[in-house]
């Protein structure tokens, strides 16, 4: 989807195995992941962004900032 469709923003990645899965993608194609999971152990890359054990709080105001402009 990065690839193909352009995707630049992905909300994802609820196991920490997935999210690893996903960091060379998105660095190669330069996108952000919202990780709604908390971290294990010192983890840190500039293509995630951790929102820790409660992702409702930044994530609902994230949604409705973007669909507010017509993202899809």
């Amino acid at each position: 989807m990065i690839r193909q469709d352009g995707l630049r923003l992905i909300v994802a990645g609820i196991t920490s195995w997935s999210r690893k899965d996903m960091i060379p993608a998105l660095e190669r194609q330069r996108a952000l992941l919202w990780s709604p999971c908390p971290y294990e152990g010192f983890e840190c890359n500039d293509h995630v962004v951790y929102l820790g054990a409660c992702p409702n709080q930044p994530l609902l105001p994230l949604i409705d900032h973007v669909l507010d402009r017509g993202a899809r």
